[in-house]
Order: C-alpha cells, then sequence, then structure tokens
C-alpha cells in the first residue's frame, strides 16, 4: 500500500479522541452573510486580474449560493438567462471556514488539526445529514487569538479564491459554453432557483470529467496566484482533507466537491507543479 494511503488508513481508524457528534459545534469565524460578500469579491479579483480577452469571454459570471448545509460543492454552471455562474452551497463555504481554523492552528502551533478534521469527517459524515462541524474541545480556547483569527481569514480566502479560480478556467477552456453571457447584472441574478440549480447540476458531470478537472486546476492555480493567493491553502485542502473524504464511502457520497472533483492525490501534484512553474516564470 502506498505511504500516503498507511497514513490515512492510520487516521481513520484513530480518532477516537473527537467522536462524531454535531452537537454545540465550534462557532464558525465568518457569518454566512460575510462569506458570501467574501466570495463574490474573491471571484471579482479572479476576473480582474484575468487577461482583457478572457474577461470578455466570460463577462458578466458571478457565484449563486446555493443555501445547502449538508453537501459541499462548488461547480460551473449557467443560470437560466444564459449567464456564466460559479455555484457555491453554503456546506461548503463552512467546511472551508472549519478548514481554514485547522490550518491557522497547525501553523501557529504545531498541530495535526487538518488531518484530524479530515479523519473527522471521514469517520462520522453520513449521506443526507448537516456537514459535521469539529466537535467540541477540538480547537483549544486559549489559543483563540487576534492573530490565529487573522489567519484563518487569510487561509480562508485563499481557498475560495483557488476554489472559484479553477471553475473559471473550466469557463475559459470552453468546457461548458452559456448562450447570452452579458456584463449587465439582472434582478434575476440575485436568485439563485431549485430549478436552475438542478438543470446546473445535471450538466455538472460532463464539465467536470477528470480530465477537464486536472486541466483546471493548472490553469486556476496561475489564476489565483495572479490574484495575490498563494496555493497552500489548496494543496493542504486537497491532501490530507478531500484524500481523505475520498478513501470513506459515506464521507464521498455526502460531498458533491468530491465526486465531481476527483482525484486528490494527483489533483495536489498538479497545483504544487503549475505554481512552481508560475514562480519560476517569475525569476528575474
Amino acid at each position: 500500500m502506498h505511504l500516503r494511503a498507511l497514513a490515512f488508513a492510520s487516521l481513520l481508524s484513530g480518532l477516537a479522541a473527537f467522536p462524531a457528534r454535531a452537537d454545540a459545534p465550534v462557532a464558525p469565524l465568518l457569518s454566512m452573510q460575510a462569506a458570501h460578500k467574501l466570495a463574490t469579491d474573491a471571484l471579482a479579483s479572479v476576473l480582474q486580474k484575468l487577461p482583457a480577452a478572457d474577461r470578455q469571454k466570460i463577462v458578466g459570471a458571478y457565484v449563486a449560493f446555493h443555501a445547502d448545509p449538508r453537501d459541499p460543492n462548488v461547480f460551473a454552471g449557467c443560470d437560466d438567462d444564459g449567464d456564466y455562474v460559479i455555484v457555491m452551497s453554503d456546506a461548503m463555504l463552512v467546511l472551508a471556514d472549519a478548514f481554514a481554523r485547522a490550518k491557522a492552528t497547525d501553523e501557529a502551533h504545531g498541530t495535526e488539526k487538518v488531518a484530524q478534521y479530515a479523519a473527522f469527517l471521514a469517520n462520522g459524515q453520513r449521506p443526507g445529514e448537516r456537514l459535521l462541524a469539529p466537535p467540541p474541545g477540538f480547537f483549544e480556547r486559549s489559543q483563540a487569538t487576534p492573530e490565529l483569527s487573522e489567519l484563518q481569514s487569510k487561509h480562508f480566502r485563499a481557498l475560495v479564491t483557488h476554489l472559484l479560480a479553477a471553475e473559471a478556467a473550466h469557463m475559459l477552456a470552453g468546457d461548458l459554453v452559456c448562450t447570452a453571457p452579458t456584463a449587465t447584472h439582472e434582478r434575476g441574478d440575485d436568485v439563485w432557483t431549485g430549478q436552475e440549480h438542478a438543470t446546473a447540476f445535471a450538466a455538472a458531470a460532463k464539465v467536470h470529467d477528470t480530465r477537464h478537472v486536472v486541466v483546471a486546476d493548472a490553469r486556476g492555480t496561475g489564476i489565483a496566484l495572479a490574484a495575490g493567493e498563494s496555493e497552500s491553502a489548496m494543496v493542504s485542502f486537497l491532501m490530507p482533507l478531500m484524500a481523505a473524504i475520498e478513501l470513506s464511502t459515506n464521507a464521498r457520497a455526502s460531498f458533491g466537491y468530491a465526486r465531481l472533483h476527483p482525484g486528490a492525490l494527483v489533483r495536489t501534484e498538479i497545483v504544487r507543479t503549475a505554481a512552481l512553474r508560475q514562480k519560476g516564470d517569475k525569476k528575474p
């Protein structure tokens, strides 16, 4: 068995200190309203850094928020007006917030909270249930400092930017073509309907086949770096978190993102390689 797979197997079987409980979760850093605004601002930053010709291809692209607390997901689609849209579930924003706190804690205190949260989800998440937040006692209250909150905010924005940039890359590659993109913001853009979601999600599997996902990861990494965000959060999100989810039948069935974006181990190397290449190209 691959060494990384062995490490995950150990994590999945050895997290008895944190039983799967959904009650009294750790309070999130961001309100959902604030998380929505940050994601909207992150996409604006991504689009601003694109070459003019690329911006024109996906003019008017926006983030639509799916009010689903159970299924973490992000995918590119079209709305009912023919505009490009990136659909992001509220569960994904909750996941990104918890992940960001875990990563910030690891960096500040030398812990392994990202890996532990990954194992907690892999062991405890069940299809159709609300996304499990880190359980009581997972984070030490004494470590909740303003500096840690600032680092958490940094990782949250970086991860969300990378997630959005990869979906923008699908659009730019022509993996989907929306019929009437326009720069004009319409009243209907403020409401993401159930029918729009069902239509976009039904088309998502063709957009996000394995080959498209890998190519979008490479291009999306470059876009996110151009927007000023390091690849570090995305790498840690894929490995160990998403890699652990993929090893768990129940957790994988609970994560639309894992099903639409498979191959976390391979994707990690794609992101790292793309980042190294772009950073190398910028050297004098």
